[in-house]
């Protein structure tokens, strides 16, 4: 008797997912970015949110060359 179940078929199945989930996921967010790719960006209008996804990885080339902490700074204004 084989108790264990098939590894083969559970990775076919995962990676059959993430396929159909990437697929749909370039289709819905992927799309409506090409026609202006360097001036547009996802999320809610008037929320501050995607300012923040840009800013984050921006920040932290700037923290290290410039010799400052990354993890503390007083360049963003939460509420």
């Amino acid at each position: 008797m084989n108790s264990r179940p098939d590894t083969s078929n559970r990775w076919a199945s995962a990676l059959l997912a993430l396929a159909i989930y990437q697929a749909l996921a370039i289709l819905w967010f992927g799309i409506p970015l090409l026609n202006d790719f360097s001036h547009s960006c996802i999320g809610i209008e008037g929320s501050s949110d995607p300012s923040g996804y840009m800013w984050f990885p921006t920040w932290w080339p700037y923290a290290l060359s410039h010799r400052l902490n990354p993890f503390i700074t007083k360049v963003v204004w939460a509420p």
